[in-house]
């Protein structure tokens, strides 16, 4: 129904923005990876899926296409709705969530809240062959930590609750000789400002 929405972030929130297009405030759900590329104040397309059942009509958005269809095959499985989709998507990118898949990494799949071993198994089956060779770009060095302090690091981060691509970005810059320890001291110093 909606392809997209251009407007200006009026407002953000935990899961959600509010983009202002010819004076209406549209609040699309979104994932933590999308809102992190947003800010306040600033025009933006956003890509957006209308999802409708019985009780509920809500407006998602995605900072990019990829992500939207990446949204719309793991809804289309069994048992996957919407939040369970928006909470994978928030952990990871497109890129890396299909190398998982393609991998059948269901440990990591099983990450995501309320993504247990059994459906991040059926994920793996139902999409390991409609994945196309686009969505299978090898995961960017932004997201693949460069030693195994930054690895053991970015594990810890991720067991303490944080998102995956909050854990990136506060790990990004810090010195890849630095003990896991110190990573982590520091990582959690640049996420509470």
């Amino acid at each position: 129904m909606f392809e997209y929405i251009s407007g200006t972030i009026a407002a953000k929130g935990d899961t959600y923005a509010v983009v202002d297009a010819g004076g209406i405030g549209y609040r699309l759900t979104m994932t933590a990876n999308s809102l992190i590329r947003l800010k306040t104040g600033e025009k933006t397309r956003v890509y957006t899926h209308l999802y409708i059942s019985e009780n509920i009509m809500e407006l998602y958005g995605f900072a990019s296409a990829d992500e939207r269809e990446m949204f719309r095959r793991l809804i289309g499985i069994s048992g996957i709705g919407p939040k369970a989709a928006a909470a994978i998507l928030s952990l990871y990118t497109p890129q890396s969530l299909a190398a998982a898949i393609v991998t059948e990494d269901e440990k990591a799949i099983s990450k995501a809240p309320g993504i247990g071993k059994k459906t991040a198994g059926r994920i793996i089956l139902e999409l390991k062959d409609k994945l196309t060779d686009s969505e299978l770009v090898p995961v960017t060095a932004a997201e693949q930590p460069q030693s195994d302090a930054a690895s053991e690091a970015l594990e810890a981060l991720l067991s303490l609750g944080y998102m995956r691509s909050e854990a990136l970005t506060a790990l990004s810059g810090l010195g890849e000789e630095l003990p896991t320890e110190e990573m982590i001291r520091q990582a959690l110093k640049k996420m509470a400002r």
